[in-house]
């Protein structure tokens, strides 16, 4: 039988929406590689979200499906991105964004999936079906 933990949380914010995975064609082979290339590219997105966005990068940090995972400080400073053709990036190979959570690990379940679930020293209030 397969176990986790899991932590309920009433109203827990969407917060996946400000992130986007920073994808180089063709890809990059050594951590090395993309170590420097994700710091150009928070350099790049800096300069980029700045000066014609007014917004910024809040977070970047290694991912294993792409070059980074990137935070922005708004949605429509991530949706610019993943919405546009190429940004002029002036590294090793295309520069791409797509939104995290549409990465080629995305997968929608066909059949629906029932489970149990045991709640030990939760308080009441907390046990809703919306937050569970």
């Amino acid at each position: 039988m397969r176990r986790t933990r899991v932590l309920a949380v009433d109203d827990q914010p969407q917060e996946g929406e400000i992130f986007a995975l920073a994808i180089i064609h063709p890809e990059l082979e050594t951590e090395d590689l993309k170590c420097s290339a994700r710091d150009a590219i928070r350099a790049y997105l800096y300069l980029y979200l700045r000066d014609v966005l007014k917004e910024h990068v809040i977070l970047s940090a290694p991912h294993a499906l792409g070059v980074g995972l990137f935070q922005f400080s708004s949605v429509f400073a991530r949706d610019r991105l993943v919405q546009s053709l190429r940004p002029t990036f002036p590294g090793p190979g295309d520069l791409s964004f797509i939104n995290e959570d549409e990465a080629c690990n995305a997968r929608t379940l066909n059949e629906p999936v029932q489970c149990w679930v045991l709640l030990l020293g939760m308080p009441q209030q907390l046990i809703k079906p919306d937050s569970i």
